[in-house]
């Protein structure tokens, strides 16, 4: 701001204070939990029976480390309300604990219940993150975000496989590769029963094997030559054996999970839910993740991804460009969850389509980089609760602004220091100041405790292991029809 102009300003304008409870409360939507409601959001103000939430399109950061209560005075009020209000919701949930206590009243309210338990995967609801990419490639209308999708899978395992091989080059390559293979999959399937990731698995360890190398080689020359595919398969089919040994090194180190966990694979062979369905009713996907391990978040990472994109269709199909129902993502431990392809433009296309995202993390979002400041402007707002992270509390005091006196007012020594045992957390509400106030718990609140619907054992249909040779072989027809497109 021009100094000069600064100090014909009123005092007021100059300095910050604190938010008044009248100021958050005129400012947010006034919700009788005892009585029915049809949008919420995010609690700023509430004494367990009557809520004042940001029910509008905006996007919420909820800052708070380990222990700091985040889940109890700010995510399970949240997902209750959402519920009770009708409203859909996507939710990462380590432990199991919001599942525990909210999917109970997601089957009362009418909500499809869907399940995808990586804890414990005999269990788990059916996923395969490859059935809707197939289906939307099959469609020559909608084939580029079904190639879309794909390259989004494969950049996914490709962050994990960067992690493991020391030059980038190579993870880079065999992501490449992986959409050639992938290709020829979709291509030369008879159904979607083909494409799965044990087949995917298969066509890489061809990658290696002599004899279905040659295969490869002599399929690539009779793939049309400006292909997607034919473009990605032929400089690797022609690289020395060195460099193709490295190349499979990453490959493998791609798909390791799936390869020593066969449940893992039955369970992502076959989908039990749509996101296109799911979109037309109200529903809660429940993504239970073990706390102790990130090996299955990349899985996390596409689904996330896979759905928004899709949902995002599916607005564009409606008259008004807006989903019918509402969709969340309350996305717990988001630090934890692989870079989210676009994500910056994720947040920024959301919200004129009725989706709406809630980040909890723990401190800065450094997996994003640069984008990781496009990603919290984005969030309307924000709520804090504890942290040691230096560089962010020292954001979060210059964000309150200054007081009376010219100091801060709040420096980062008090931030650090919010009373937990009463629930005090800084609210970033919108336009309006600053504001620290005391959030009920969750056992404060009046939503119903009704117990979860209990685990059942899935019978699964176990698919047959293919080699690159007898999935061409076998459908020769219809990749006789890719040929000749």
């Amino acid at each position: 701001m021009n100094t000069k102009y600064h100090k014909y300003l009123p005092l007021e304008v100059r300095q910050s204070r604190w938010a008044t409870d009248a100021e958050i409360q005129g400012s947010a939507t006034k919700i009788d939990l005892t009585q029915p409601y049809t949008a919420s959001g995010i609690p700023v103000f509430s004494d367990g029976k009557t809520m004042f939430t940001d029910a509008a399109d905006s996007h919420t950061l909820i800052y708070g480390s380990s222990g700091s209560k985040k889940t109890r005075l700010f995510v399970f009020p949240t997902v209750c309300s959402l519920l009770q209000a009708g409203e859909s919701c996507i939710i990462t949930d380590p432990k199991g604990e919001i599942y525990d206590r909210c999917a109970g009243l997601a089957q009362q309210t009418g909500h499809k219940v869907v399940v995808l338990n990586l804890r414990d995967l005999s269990v788990s609801d059916g996923w395969n993150p490859l059935a809707e990419p197939y289906f939307l490639y099959k469609n020559p209308e909608t084939r580029d975000l079904g190639i879309s999708l794909l390259n989004d899978f494969i950049e996914t395992l490709a962050n994990k496989g960067r992690n493991k091989v020391a030059d980038p080059f190579w993870a880079a390559t065999a992501a490449s590769l992986s959409l050639a293979l992938l290709l020829i999959l979709f291509e030369s399937a008879k159904s979607v029963d083909e494409v799965n990731i044990s087949n995917f698995m298969n066509l890489c360890y061809a990658f290696g094997n002599r004899t279905e190398e040659r295969f490869l080689t002599h399929l690539m020359q009779e793939i049309p030559q400006d292909s997607l595919c034919a473009i990605n398969l032929r400089s690797i089919l022609n690289a020395a054996d060195r460099t193709r040994q490295s190349i499979q090194v990453s490959l493998f180190s791609y798909v390791n999970n799936y390869m020593i966990n066969q449940t893992l694979q039955q369970m992502i062979s076959a989908s039990d839910f749509s996101f296109s369905e799911l979109a037309k009713q109200p529903f809660a996907l429940f993504l239970i993740l073990p706390d102790e391990t990130t090996k299955y978040n990349d899985l996390v990472a596409t689904l996330v991804s896979q759905s928004y994109q899709i949902f995002i269709r599916e607005a564009q199909l409606t008259k008004t460009k807006r989903l019918p129902i509402r969709i969340n993502y309350v996305l717990d431990e988001f630090n934890n969850i692989p870079p989210l392809p676009d994500a910056d433009g994720m947040l920024s296309a959301a919200r004129s389509r009725n989706i709406r995202f809630f980040l909890v993390v723990q401190g800065y979002m450094n997996q994003y980089g640069n984008d990781a400041d496009i990603i919290r402007a984005n969030c309307s707002n924000w709520v804090f609760l504890t942290s040691r992270d230096v560089k962010l509390l020292t954001e979060l005091s210059e964000l309150c602004g200054n007081g009376n006196d010219g100091g801060p007012l709040i420096s980062t020594s008090q931030l650090q220091r919010l009373n937990k045992e009463k629930g005090e957390a800084l609210l970033l509400f919108g336009r309006n100041y600053p504001y620290v106030g005391r959030f009920p718990d969750i056992d404060e609140y009046q939503f119903p405790k009704l117990e979860a619907p209990a685990f059942r054992k899935k019978v699964r249909r176990k698919f047959p292991f293919k080699t690159i040779v007898s999935i061409v072989q076998d459908n020769k027809e219809n990749l006789h029809n890719w040929f000749t497109d």
